[in-house]
């Protein structure tokens, strides 16, 4: 039986096919491309780059250590997107060919739809385009693939198509931002938003300029891209801020579960590198998390391990679905058991980051190194200690799992052109 099948029937076990739970609540998952948690004010950042999401936070519970399951967009979405991780979705870039999501595995859209919800999607970057897989289940789907900044018409396209729900129809969304991602462009006002009373001190490109050994050029060039990164961060925060006070004027917000995530971070500079796809420190892997709605506790804050596989566990138990046994995440209504959570990259090599607790073991195939960091007393992952070798054992069990997903090349074309620009190809 696939595995779409079987999801249904569980599905159906508990409310008849086609018709709305009863009671569940609306559900708006946000996902924000490229943003490391420390750069938010509710992670304790300096600047003020998101007061909107530091007032959802507070009024609901703040996961102070979320775990992505990729370094780069596809294989950390189709994540969240299933519940399920990379080694087992397959989404992601092997031997030089990109793999989209499996149409057959159930993901989030699906479930919702085939539990009755109506369901939106738009999103904003060529990955996560229909012929990526991406579509399924959506009674509205849309992706820009231009790589420009579309949140405001995000925001206005999802406000519209609920204004357009019969009344009592419970919805579930996801929309995705792509603003923070290279090249660094934010619109105006935000563009020198966060540069002081001066100037920012290098008026030059907005992507990074290297020599041949990947080092920086213009020592300047990093505290202004970090301004406009921050810019763009704000850009995409008021325009949460215009979706939240329409939730709320509509009679939305107190039931509506929000999720705000990201796929991954940025480096800028932390360990030597730029952008993202290709380690898997913290400023890459430790992204934000904010739940906010019905069931959440206000003003919390959890320490305990979170990532992006649990996502889809906790929409399911929201809207009182049965979860799918092959589900790899927890829901995070209730605490995370003690587990290992993984994290790897169809590309590249297959580097894998395992984590425990506040613990992070990194082995890289290249070269049969492993670096493990405990992040309680080395948060910025400067001295490397020894393998653990229960952590060792974690990344065999991993390697170990059996793929559940069948994806397929995706043709080339204009897609990888998108993506050859973007620097990924």
């Amino acid at each position: 039986m696939k595995l779409r099948a079987m999801a249904l029937a569980a599905a159906c076990a508990a409310a008849a096919c086609g018709r709305p739970v009863p009671g569940g609540p609306n559900v708006l998952l946000v996902i924000i491309d490229t943003v490391r948690s420390d750069h938010l004010g509710c992670y304790g950042y300096s600047r003020n780059t998101t007061p909107s999401l530091d007032s959802l936070a507070s009024r609901g519970t703040l996961f102070l250590n979320t775990m992505s399951q990729s370094p780069w967009t596809i294989p950390s979405t189709a994540s969240i997107f299933t519940g399920l991780t990379p080694a087992v979705h397959r989404v992601g870039m092997i031997d030089g060919v990109i793999y989209g999501l499996d149409p057959a595995l159930p993901t989030a859209s699906t479930l919702m739809s085939d539990a009755g919800y109506a369901t939106f999607g738009e999103f904003s970057v060529a990955w996560l385009r229909a012929e990526m897989g991406f579509d399924t289940g959506f009674d509205h789907f849309h992706c820009y693939s231009d790589h420009r900044s579309h949140c405001g018409e995000i925001v206005d396209s999802l406000a519209a198509w609920i204004d357009s729900l019969p009344a009592g129809r419970p919805w579930f969304a996801i929309i995705h931002f792509y603003e923070p991602h290279d090249p660094y462009a934010p619109h105006q006002p935000y563009d020198t938003l966060f540069a002081g009373r001066t100037p920012p001190p290098f008026q030059g490109d907005s992507i990074w300029l290297l020599d041949d050994s990947e080092r920086l050029i213009e020592p300047l060039q990093r505290e202004a891209l970090e301004i406009r990164y921050d810019g763009e961060l704000r850009q995409v925060d008021d325009s949460l801020s215009r979706l939240f006070g329409f939730l709320r004027a509509g009679g939305h917000a107190g039931n509506t579960l929000v999720i705000v995530t990201a796929d991954h971070g940025e480096e800028f500079l932390d360990h030597g590198g730029t952008g993202h796809g290709r380690t898997f420190y913290q400023e890459i892997l430790s992204v934000p998390l904010i739940l906010s709605g019905p069931g959440i506790p206000r003003a919390g804050k959890r320490r305990d391990l979170a990532a992006g596989i649990d996502i889809l566990p906790t929409i399911l138990e929201t809207a009182g679905i049965p979860l799918p046994d092959f589900l790899e995440g927890v829901s995070l209504l209730g605490p995370a058991p003690d587990r290992a959570v993984p994290a790897s990259s169809p590309k590249d090599g297959n580097m894998v980051c395992i984590g425990r607790g506040m613990q992070r073991q990194i082995w890289d195939p290249a070269d049969g190194s492993v670096s493990r960091f405990d992040l309680t007393t080395d948060p910025d992952e400067l001295n490397p200690l020894p393998a653990d070798s229960t952590m060792m054992d974690d990344l065999g069990e991993y390697r170990a799992r059996t793929p559940l997903g069948n994806p397929a090349a995706t043709p080339e074309g204009e897609l990888d052109n998108s993506l050859r620009d973007l620097g990924y190809i």
